[in-house]
């Protein structure tokens, strides 16, 4: 039985990977173009991609030059070991080396035209993304990204991105990667999400966010005691958590766009695991009758029923 149930687990991790190959075999994801995949042999469970050095573009200052290695911005490193990370994270996304590419990098700038797909295709790659930068007369620095169906040699989504800066790069990263996501999979939202979570500070324990790359850490609450619980709304705009205070329970919200913190108490002064649900209502553990019920908390703090005694 438990190597059924083991079985059955892993087909239900392979199953997304296999239907975002099919997905991406079939074409049509979205208006603008076709990509088409090969499946180069069975078994296969994951979408290879490589990501090309990066390229100064000859336009702005450069415009008109021959050259084709034309010096990179110090921004041009950091930015793809940041893409690459970001890639990384998505589990239906194998990244091949330009190591293992033969004849090694097969591109001579970052349009599709430029790029020899021959090689790519040979080291089985389906996706290929190029990098960029165009410097201005002005210093100013423009970024363009493109991810090449190595199929038919066409764009699949291309972005640029103006005025960049060094510290404009992790954001720029989070924001591709969730076009990516979305333009292969249907769904996007995993780069702009916050998790949120409890950390101790000295005697008390607080409400912190933090993104899911490790990125932007924020103290959310600092109301002493102990804070447990969070948990998001829908629409991740208010944050509801528990605070333990010294005489009762609190149920408290965090509202995203203000940053303040509603508190509220209850009859009992017990509040236990609040949550929103889906219509933006809430539900907590509450002690209204001398009973531990789970009670249904409207969008005013006020209980309404008992859901589950």
């Amino acid at each position: 039985m438990k190597k059924n149930m083991s079985n059955i687990k892993k087909s239900a991790l392979v199953l997304p990977a296999v239907m975002l190959l099919m997905l991406l075999a079939a074409g049509n994801l979205f208006a603008a173009d076709t990509l088409t995949v090969d499946i180069y042999g069975p078994g296969q469970r994951k979408v290879n991609i490589i990501l090309l050095p990066p390229k100064t573009v000859p336009e702005g200052k450069y415009a008109g030059s021959k050259e084709t290695d034309l010096l990179l911005p110090a921004e041009a490193g950091l930015f793809n070991k940041d893409l690459e990370k970001d890639l990384g994270f998505l589990p239906f996304l194998n990244i091949v080396p330009i190591t293992d590419i033969l004849g090694g990098d097969p591109s001579r700038g970052v349009r599709p035209g430029d790029i020899d797909i021959k090689p790519l295709r040979l080291s089985k790659v389906d996706l290929a993304l190029t990098t960029g930068w165009e410097i201005r007369p002005n210093g100013e620095k423009n970024l363009l990204i493109r991810c090449i169906g190595t199929f038919n040699g066409r764009t699949i989504l291309g972005k640029k991105y103006s005025m960049v800066t060094e510290e404009m790069l992790p954001r720029i990263a989070d924001r591709f990667c969730s076009h990516l996501m979305r333009v292969l999979t249907g769904r996007d939202g995993f780069f702009e999400s916050s998790i949120a979570f409890v950390r101790k500070t000295g005697k008390n324990k607080e409400i912190y966010t933090v993104s899911p790359q490790g990125r932007n850490l924020r103290q959310i609450s600092s109301l002493g005691g102990i804070n447990l619980s969070p948990n998001w709304s829908p629409d991740g705009n208010r944050l509801v958590f528990t605070r333990l205070g010294s005489r009762q329970h609190l149920l408290c919200v965090w509202d995203r766009a203000t940053g303040k913190i509603d508190q509220k108490s209850f009859p009992g002064n017990t509040v236990i695991g609040p949550d929103f649900l889906p219509d933006g209502n809430m539900a907590a553990t509450l002690t209204m009758n001398g009973n531990s019920d789970i009670f249904l908390i409207n969008g005013n703090y006020k209980p309404k029923k008992a859901l589950a005694k």
